[in-house]
């Protein structure tokens, strides 16, 4: 039951905070050319589908199934962080808004063998 309740939270937390437009996300990482390098067009909207269906597990392992796919482990860990540490869900404070980001980890268990959480 308590489950259910976190994913209320953070199912309303999601539809109250929207994902930032591409350009403000480039403009969020712009000092993390690190981050920069792994972000383009498609890991956003990959990135964006995951932060928009925060429960739906299924579909969170398939957005990262295509970003390891197009950028292999260096791409899906960077594009972690970026959802992590710069999508809303930092911003919180909120420390149940923010452990979407170590659920997201575990979930990118079922991406490839390599992920570790």
């Amino acid at each position: 039951m308590e489950q259910d309740n976190d994913d209320e939270v953070i199912k309303r937390f999601v539809q109250s905070n929207p994902y930032p437009s591409y350009e403000e996300m480039m403009e969020r990482i712009d000092s993390r050319i690190d981050l920069f390098a792994e972000y383009g067009p498609k890991n956003h909207d990959w990135c964006r589908i995951i932060y928009e269906n925060p429960t739906n597990k299924k579909l969170i392992v398939d957005m990262g199934k295509a970003i390891y796919k197009m950028g292999g482990m260096q791409a899906l860990s960077k594009n972690h962080e970026i959802i992590k540490c710069f999508s809303p869900y930092w911003s919180s404070g909120n420390p149940e808004i923010r452990v979407q980001g170590r659920m997201i980890e575990e979930y990118f268990e079922g991406v490839c063998a390599e992920w570790k959480s």
